[in-house]
């Protein structure tokens, strides 16, 4: 008897241990066409934005082909949208691969949701969506101002300067509290990222976090509630990176609650509007042979629990595109959470 339990146990021991080890499968994304092309696709395949090899920017929708822009060599377009799909930003890089500059002033468009007919709305970077996409901000690298535009009254802008004067390749942060209320990233004369908080109505600033030192940089993500403020490391000798939750509502109370922590150099990208329940984002694994593992996981916000949702080695991004969580890997999607098919045949690339 006492050897049965004996096998028993040795078996229930092996079970676990390729169990505990075995891999996280990723499937491809479902498409109906060539995955390079797409730069947005709907959660139902219904409307697709691709890019053809000569540049042009289509829409494919009711089974009918749209031009969104026509063929120009050597440009590139990047879709940006929320869960509403009200709208889409569209930002236009031209010298695409010929010219690498990060900080380079982009054409920026905004057209309304399945639609092809676009609107121009001005050079910059960076665009992105406020408040249910009432409003969006873009960054001017060169004169170094955000604008925060009014889409209901393209004439209505905030803009701020920032004070950054010693990394040229800085991208500000941003996020909108209210019409009048906005956070962003920025950097001192001495190179420390802090958060700055500014109140257009009362002509006011004040910093609400600021890095240890200058091998820290700060990111935000926001939704309806919540900013998240991730701070992760520049470099390898820096071994901290945390998380921290502030809500939209108080103002900021200090301190702000921090919801991860840990020892590793995480690359962050938090992704924070695909579930309500869960953030994702980056963190490094560090493997048994000391090499490096950087991983896609979500942390439940409710018990703070993390899990693991690839398998990769080296994943490097995070995308949302409408219902679908994914990331690229050698020219594929991957999807890491949602729906796989398609109930449309929409479009099928030949």
């Amino acid at each position: 008897m006492a050897f049965k339990k004996i096998i028993s146990i040795f078996i229930l021991f092996l079970i676990f241990l390729r169990s505990s080890q075995a891999k996280i499968k990723h499937s491809i994304l479902a498409t109906n066409q060539s995955p390079g092309k797409i730069r947005f696709m709907s959660d139902d395949g219904k409307f697709v934005y691709y890019q053809k090899k000569n540049g042009e920017l289509l829409l494919s929708s009711d089974f009918k082909i749209f031009t969104v822009f026509k063929k120009e060599k050597d440009v590139h377009y990047t879709l940006y949208t929320t869960p509403l799909k009200k709208r889409v930003l569209i930002e236009k890089e031209k010298s695409f691969q010929k010219i690498f500059n990060i900080i380079k002033s982009n054409n920026i468009y905004i057209t309304k949701f399945g639609k092809h007919e676009t609107s121009f709305i001005s050079k910059g970077n960076s665009p992105e969506f406020h408040l249910n996409e009432d409003w969006i901000s873009f960054f001017d690298s060169y004169k170094k101002v955000i604008t925060f535009q009014n889409l209901s009254s393209n004439k209505f802008t905030l803009k701020i300067k920032i004070s950054n004067k010693v990394n040229p390749f800085f991208l500000p942060e941003k996020a909108m509290l209210k019409d009048s209320s906005v956070v962003y990233t920025d950097i001192n004369n001495k190179g420390i990222q802090g958060l700055i908080h500014y109140n257009f109505s009362k002509k006011k600033s004040r910093i609400i976090f600021k890095a240890n030192n200058i091998f820290q940089r700060l990111e935000i993500c926001e939704n309806n509630k919540f900013v998240y403020l991730g701070v992760f490391p520049l470099n390898k000798e820096e071994k901290e990176s945390s998380i921290y939750l502030l809500k939209k509502s108080d103002h900021f109370k200090f301190p702000p609650k921090i919801i991860y922590k840990s020892s590793s150099n995480d690359i962050g990208n938090i992704e924070c509007n695909f579930n309500k329940d869960f953030i994702y984002f980056i963190k490094n694994f560090e493997s048994e042979d000391k090499k490096e593992s950087f991983e896609i996981v979500k942390l439940n916000l409710k018990n703070t629990n993390l899990i693991k949702i690839t398998d990769m080695k080296f994943a490097t991004n995070i995308i949302t595109m409408d219902k679908k969580l994914l990331t690229i890997k050698d020219g594929d999607y991957y999807l890491l959470e949602g729906s796989n098919s398609l109930t449309s045949k929409e479009f099928s690339d030949k």
